[in-house]
């Protein structure tokens, strides 16, 4: 029976200088970075979260001809405004849902505004031709809009704005926008007047 502990061998790491150290030095600024920066979420079941944020920020961004497109001009007609990128997976999975959406309630007042983040006309373009998609896509190419008016912090971010311009619901993250009680949620907008 040995009572006495031997003693722990020095790991090559430990014998070059606080490789551990400098190697969790790196891990916490890796984390500092990456939660800096814009998150993605999916979830097929997104929660609609009532919006406590205050007034409706401004909205007025142009789309890939130079038209400016002002959330004011909307007025009168359910607005859903979907903060996106090309790089955010959840992002481009919504899209088609997003346009079934827009196609199906579209008669009762439905618009919807993309609002892509960062990426170039040419690079939207092409994910909207390789997916079938026509939705219109306005741009915020150094996320000013996005970031400082909207607060986005997450993509897909989505917001629910009303006939009056008053944002009624944030929703973070992927929407299965053909589940019938989202569709149920914007019906129940769209015929309160």
């Amino acid at each position: 029976m040995i009572h006495a502990a031997a003693p722990l061998r020095e790991s090559a790491a430990d014998s070059r200088g606080g490789v551990h150290r400098g190697a969790a030095g790196v891990l916490v600024l890796l984390l500092a970075l990456v939660t800096s920066l814009p998150g993605t979420a999916r979830s097929a079941d997104a929660t609609w979260r009532p919006w406590a944020g205050g007034r409706t920020p401004a909205l007025t961004l142009n789309d890939a001809d130079r038209r400016a497109h002002n959330l004011v001009d909307y007025r009168g007609k359910v607005v859903l405004v979907n903060f996106w990128a090309t790089w955010c997976e959840p992002c481009r999975d919504e899209m088609p849902a997003l346009q079934r959406a827009q196609a199906s309630l579209a008669d009762k007042g439905l618009i919807v505004l993309t609002v892509n983040v960062g990426d170039s006309e040419e690079k939207v373009a092409a994910f909207f031709q390789q997916a079938g998609l026509s939705l219109p896509v306005l741009f915020d190419k150094d996320w000013s809009v996005s970031r400082s008016l909207w607060k986005v912090r997450m993509l897909p971010s989505t917001y629910v704005v009303d006939r009056k311009g008053a944002i009624r619901y944030s929703i973070l993250g992927e929407v299965n926008w053909d589940a019938p009680h989202h569709i149920a949620s914007l019906t129940r907008l769209l015929v309160a007047r």
